[in-house]
């Protein structure tokens, strides 16, 4: 869970220099304003910071209203909403269809760290989001900062369901991630 996650941070910030962030619900703002109110983000907990969390290692933050998860939410498994998730961002009806997957706490953490990430720094942009759609079979959804599919893997199609890509996201992405991009080499 997200105070799992925390309490990793500190070994991920004194060994790779991450950030920690930590994300709660305007609603409900223990860490923000002391904490009052009651929210509908399922996953994250009402006015308390677990013991795990070292709140003197936090670098930021950030609130995300429930209305803004209810919002996403509605967006992801209405057919009005897939309909204009389709029509203005070209997304795939595969992607439209695992899209009901997510919770409200992950719809959360996506725009906490969409929020979260706002920087002067500019940069192209480029996001990857491997979509796990059954026990053996993924997709992978990358996309550049204007939302548009930005395939990066000129001979494979990630664009639909692959076993080949769930073993990638099983055993080649989290080697990537420890070896190469938290040691700055990708």
């Amino acid at each position: 869970g997200s105070a799992g996650t925390l309490g990793a941070g500190d070994r991920l910030k004194e060994t790779y220099g991450a950030k920690i962030v930590a994300v709660e619900a305007l609603e409900c703002p223990t860490m923000l304003y002391n904490g009052f109110g009651e929210h509908n983000i399922q996953g994250i907990g009402d006015k308390h910071i677990p013991l795990i969390h070292n709140v003197t290692n936090t670098d930021l933050v950030v609130g995300v209203s429930d209305h803004a998860t209810d919002g996403l939410g509605l967006v992801f498994n209405t057919p009005a909403g897939q309909s204009y998730l389709k029509k203005r961002f070209g997304i795939s009806d595969e992607l439209i269809s695992v899209l009901p997957n997510l919770g409200y706490s992950s719809i959360c953490n996506l725009l906490a760290a969409i929020k979260g990430g706002t920087t002067s720094a500019s940069y192209g942009g480029y996001s990857a989001c491997p979509l796990v759609t059954s026990r053996h079979t993924m997709l992978l959804a990358e996309f550049d900062y204007s939302l548009r599919p930005t395939p990066s893997i000129p001979f494979i199609d990630t664009t639909h369901e692959r076993r080949d890509m769930w073993y990638f996201k099983r055993y080649g992405l989290p080697m990537m991630y420890w070896n190469l991009i938290l040691k700055g080499r990708a």
